[in-house]
């Protein structure tokens, strides 16, 4: 492989996914992708703790790995680095956002964000940024609702069900006959991660617990159980 540019990509780019489409696209990434190990430390440290965020990016970064090396993309060589900008010495009074960022600066590397705030600071820095995120106008999780849907229920392993109808008459209706795998629910919350990054965006992650989120996607508001892979089924 001809080496290339320099990537370096904060961690927006792993929750949501985009690094790892970006990258079977091909095209927009060639050359070295340096992950910071930092990041690495942040995504055990919350999964550690039941943070879902952290397993999300744990399972990401192996994602990545997986499909450069089933495929044989030559195009892309991963290497994790713990070196640290020379403006940072003490790294655990930084954002690991802040790090990676600060190291693109110094290598001359180009920063790869799908965060726009972190679009708009490396940008105004000077920072050659490659910005990978997704606009859309309708999320996947939108698709299962009408006007008569009270709420919906989506489990691993299940078919979709929904309450439909009105507060003391309503009834529980499959909404297909397919159980939901845990790639398709991981799909759908990155999308919502995605659409929380963007800038006057109407979603947002509103609760952080152990092994669940809560986002608030316009009148939608999404309760999300992510526990680790090995145990209860994503909901």
């Amino acid at each position: 492989m001809q080496v290339g540019n320099i990537y370096i990509p904060d961690t927006s780019v792993f929750l949501d996914g985009s690094l790892k489409e970006a990258i079977l696209r091909g095209g927009n990434i060639k050359g070295r992708l340096l992950i910071h190990t930092e990041i690495i430390r942040k995504f055990e440290g919350e999964a550690r703790s039941g943070g879902a965020l952290g397993w999300l990016g744990i399972r990401e970064l192996n994602y990545i790995m997986d499909s450069i090396n089933k495929l044989g993309l030559e195009d892309v060589r991963v290497e994790y680095v713990s070196i640290l900008p020379k403006s940072i010495p003490r790294p655990d009074q930084h954002s690991v956002d802040e790090i990676v960022r600060e190291l693109a600066r110094e290598l001359g590397a180009i920063l790869v964000t799908s965060d726009e705030m972190n679009f708009e600071i490396s940008r105004a820095m000077g920072i050659e940024t490659l910005f990978i995120g997704q606009h859309k106008d309708k999320l996947e999780i939108e698709r299962f609702f009408d006007n008569d849907t009270m709420s919906v229920h989506l489990k691993e392993g299940s078919i979709p069900y929904a309450k439909k109808g009105r507060p003391g008459s309503w009834q529980l209706v499959p909404l297909g006959n397919e159980p939901l795998s845990r790639e398709y629910l991981e799909r759908m919350v990155r999308e919502l991660i995605s659409a929380s990054l963007m800038a006057n965006s109407n979603t947002r992650v509103e609760i952080r617990r152990e092994n669940s989120l809560i986002i608030q996607h316009g009148e939608y508001r999404i309760v999300i159980a992510l526990p680790p892979p090995f145990l209860m089924g994503l909901r």
